[in-house]
């Protein structure tokens, strides 16, 4: 399979930062960081605002993305369009963004965006239907297909290495550890498989390799060729969108039986580890 992939300078950046948002925090120790960009979308009716921003210095590069605001009257008269500057702060396992005040959009630097491959139609998948057939490759450089995946319960994700709020990515991941985890001290655990597809270019094979051991996650990573990407993306209903270099993404996770049939789809990021546990059990019980 060709592999068309970012130069080994830039994995090598985006390992580095990597390694910068995983910096250990002092018990419930905060970190802010000053934030500039362009609403995309107000505020929620859950009390976040999408946001465009800029590169965020030591944490983040650009991309777009919701932000939880801790104080909504603060939001309020923003819209789509609108120029806004604020501190977003970073906790053990949460975050939030205070101080809004408005800036002329015209002063926020944002990259210029980058052609897109257009993807054919994908028709989106549902509890009960087959996943689709794919080719991708993981973090060991091995090409890796849905028929590896043959006669295995495996649990997949979406996510990207880059991403720094710690209730997006990084919340999907911890909750795959602590799956994991249980999975491993069940001896009746039976033949179940965990998977995490990235949609980002950036992340390299090596990348990913360097993501999980950073990360001490022992399951497979995968990325692959920009339509393949796509199909699978786009069939489970992830919206992935480029706008101005950045990324802006939905979550979903999803439990695939044996056959391939999608047993469970879980969207959004409210799901609690042990309910994916236990769906893995009740659907082993099903097989005995």
């Amino acid at each position: 399979m060709n592999r068309h992939f970012i130069c080994a300078l830039l994995a090598l950046l985006v390992i580095a930062m990597l390694g910068g948002c995983d910096r250990p925090n002092a018990g419930n120790n905060e970190r802010s960081y000053e934030v500039r960009g362009i609403v995309r979308a107000p505020i929620s009716s859950e009390g976040s605002i999408m946001v465009e921003h800029e590169d965020v210095a030591g944490l983040m590069p650009s991309m777009t993305m919701p932000f939880k605001v801790q104080n909504v009257a603060e939001a309020a008269d923003f819209k789509a369009g609108d120029g806004v500057a604020f501190t977003l702060i970073l906790g053990d396992g949460y975050s939030h963004i205070t101080g809004l005040r408005k800036i002329e959009a015209t002063s926020v630097k944002l990259p210029q965006p980058e052609p897109r491959p257009a993807g054919e139609h994908v028709k989106r998948v549902k509890e009960g239907d087959i996943w689709p057939v794919f080719e991708l490759v993981d973090q060991t450089g091995k090409d890796m297909g849905s028929g590896d995946f043959a006669g295995a319960l495996t649990l997949v994700d979406f996510i990207f290495t880059r991403c720094a709020v710690p209730d997006y990515c990084p919340l999907m991941t911890s909750h795959f550890l602590e799956i994991e985890k249980a999975l491993a001290e069940d001896p009746a655990k039976g033949n179940v498989r965990l998977l995490s597809v990235s949609f980002d270019p950036m992340d390299t094979p090596d990348v990913l390799r360097q993501y999980a051991e950073a990360k001490g996650a022992g399951w497979t990573f995968t990325t692959g060729e920009p339509e393949e990407i796509d199909k699978l993306t786009k069939a489970f209903g992830v919206r992935v969108e480029e706008e101005g270099g950045t990324l802006n993404h939905s979550l979903c996770t999803a439990l695939i039986g044996p056959d391939g049939r999608i047993l469970h789809l879980w969207r959004g990021n409210k799901w609690k580890p042990q309910e994916v546990v236990d769906a893995i059990h009740a659907a082993l019980q099903t097989q005995q």
